[in-house]
């Protein structure tokens, strides 16, 4: 017992000494915060964090460390370390326009990180109660001066109506989140245009399960200066997202990939799973796997709300493509599986 005692106090003194070099780490990098804002540079540095990780995963095996054990520190000390980095933030004026689920996330992570923050909506119980939840103001009526309009409105309800509702804005620009970019952005620049404010297209790079620090976002380049991106850019790095630039393009053939062909595959797999199983008469759910329930569920979310899949697989220019590879894939693995 004597000695079990006498580690428990080794541990208790590596413990504290810990504690003191985290503690160190994150002075240090508050410093590095505060050169980065004094020359304008982005808290996200993804040559500094690969570089990290590479010596991090060198340093664990050294002292006889698995990855699974070293890299998982690092990454909760580079995720708590932006966050810091990100806290001093000139205070920006931000309307959200819309009250549904997204407008809540992202107007709570920048409230959080100290801008300031109007709602404003169709309906006036549920802007005021958005509002509340995310500490923030409704959109008074009287003129005001903003950084940017955060569109959050699905395509379907962004109309010159809806722009209207921020008619008393003025000085910013409109900032969409759509991951349907080709006829919306052409919409939202037309808007933007007539209204006399700047346009921005953004696209958050996450659900509403996982809205939160340390998630990407999206910012496409297109005919947008250099500085306006990265004001952009700055905006939504000091709430914690990490800020990705990109080109029309390039973001339309990243959805091609991670979204139009994973919807497509889902759908597909949730109509099927429906379709088989009443012609063989089965309740599959007797005789089925944790995983099998796992991939059913997300098809399932996936499904109810086809309307957005289709949405985005109608403004994606490749999505034709991403069919017929889609179709002739599970062509040549029937042909090599069954027959």
């Amino acid at each position: 017992m004597e000695d079990l005692v006498e580690l428990r106090k080794e541990i208790d003194e590596v413990d504290a000494s810990i504690i003191g070099l985290v503690a160190k780490r994150f002075t240090i990098t508050n410093e590095i915060g505060n050169i980065k804002r004094a020359s304008g540079l982005n808290v996200h540095d993804p040559e500094r964090e690969a570089y990290l990780l590479k010596r991090w995963a060198g340093l664990g095996k050294k002292y006889g460390l698995e990855k699974d054990i070293s890299i998982p520190i690092l990454e909760h000390l580079l995720k708590f370390s932006k966050a810091k980095e990100a806290e001093q933030i000139d205070p920006k004026n931000i309307v959200v326009l819309g009250t549904g689920s997204m407008a809540a996330a992202l107007g709570m992570l920048a409230r959080s990180a100290g801008h300031n923050v109007y709602v404003k909506g169709r309906n006036r119980e549920k802007e005021k109660k958005l509002a509340e939840l995310i500490g923030a103001n409704v959109l008074p009526a009287r003129e005001i001066n903003t950084d940017y309009i955060i569109l959050c409105v699905p395509p379907t309800a962004f109309t010159k109506e809806t722009i209207k509702l921020v008619s008393n804005c003025h000085g910013g620009a409109l900032m969409d989140i759509s991951s349907s970019k080709t006829e919306y952005f052409k919409k939202a620049i037309k808007f933007a245009s007539e209204s006399g404010m700047k346009m921005i297209s953004t696209h958050p790079l996450f659900g509403l399960e996982d809205a939160k620090r340390g998630s990407g976002i999206a910012i496409i380049t297109d005919g947008k200066t250099a500085k306006d991106v990265e004001d952009a850019a700055s905006f939504w790095t000091s709430t914690g997202l990490v800020a990705i630039k990109m080109s029309m393009d390039e973001h339309e053939k990243a959805m091609a990939v991670s979204q139009v062909l994973r919807h497509a595959y889902a759908l597909g797999f949730y109509d099927s799973v429906s379709e088989l199983s009443n012609m063989l008469k089965v309740d599959y759910e007797k005789a089925c796997t944790a995983k099998f329930m796992q991939m059913l569920e997300n098809a399932k979310a996936i499904k109810s709300e086809e309307w957005v899949a289709a949405e985005i697989a109608k403004s994606n220019p490749y999505s034709k493509l991403v069919y017929e590879i889609a179709e002739r894939n599970l062509r040549k693995h029937a042909s090599s599986l069954i027959f």
